[in-house]
């Protein structure tokens, strides 16, 4: 008679801490060096934020934040809207074995717990791996403005894909996303994603945190000029330099980047050519 009355409320108690160990999917890159390399974090705003709250939220510099986004340096107190994406741009460092970016720290307020505190860095990182990192546990509870580290994923794998010099960013997967559309947008292959990030099959869920290789195109040299342009380049021995890079017309050709030399010529469609250099 006792277990009739304790089955109904040991099942839900069971499926609960069976559910604590349904973890998302990331890959996480072993290292044993001292050196980072640049990288990238794809934050969806879980809330209305100024460009420089946003800065300020990740310890990043506002002007490498504005340039990684293509946003003119007089927009920093520009209100993005929720749901928005913004690129992060990080230096990835290897910390305790395995490449983090821990220079974010926040504050912990009144209100906070370790879920929402997740929840306010897009789900880059997870209740339970801030919990480790600072040591926080039923023993050791959150205190009202204690400083947390909140350790971000990202990958360098020297920062090559393919033997293409590339950057990797770190990329939350969302509702109804799927491998095939996430390669075609960032144009690598479904393969390529799945060997990157160890998937034995393209299956991912909500959550799970992707490496996806961005070609190294030293864009932020160039940072709002390159904004709505889409050029053909190719490379050159160029000596005289030329030294405007103006807008040219949107076209339904790619961007396509070869950074071979520090200084090329690109050829802008339907306009004259110009160095970038």
């Amino acid at each position: 008679m006792t277990s009739k009355v304790l089955f109904p409320i040991l099942l839900p108690i069971l499926l609960l801490s069976l559910s604590y160990f349904v973890v998302a999917k990331s890959v996480f890159e072993p290292c044993n060096a001292s050196d980072s390399c640049p990288s990238y974090l794809l934050y969806r705003l879980p809330l209305d934020s100024k460009i420089s709250e946003i800065a300020f939220r990740f310890k990043v510099n506002v002007s490498d934040l504005l340039a990684a986004n293509f946003i003119d340096s007089n927009q920093v107190n520009q209100i993005l809207p929720e749901k928005s994406f913004v690129k992060i741009p990080i230096l990835c460092s290897c910390v305790n074995g395995i490449r983090r970016f821990s220079s974010t720290h926040y504050t912990i307020g009144v209100a906070d717990t370790l879920m929402s505190i997740s929840e306010l860095y897009g789900g880059l990182v997870s209740a339970e791996q801030i919990g480790i990192a600072n040591g926080v546990d039923a023993q050791h509870p959150l205190a009202s403005g204690q400083s947390l580290v909140i350790p971000l994923p990202c990958t360098c794998f020297n920062n090559s894909n393919n033997g293409v010099a590339s950057v990797y960013m770190s990329y939350v997967v969302q509702s109804g996303d799927d491998l095939t559309r996430i390669a075609a947008e960032y144009g690598v292959t479904t393969g390529n994603l799945e060997i990157i990030n160890g998937l034995g099959q393209p299956q991912i869920d909500p959550g799970d945190i992707l490496a996806i290789p961005l070609a190294d195109l030293l864009i932020s040299a160039w940072s709002v000029q390159l904004q709505e342009l889409w050029i053909n380049v190719h490379i050159y021995s160029a000596k005289t330099p030329i030294s405007l890079l103006e807008k040219g017309t949107k076209s339904t050709q790619h961007l396509v980047i070869a950074m071979l030399q520090p200084a090329f010529i690109v050829d802008i469609l339907e306009a004259k050519l110009l160095e970038v250099w």
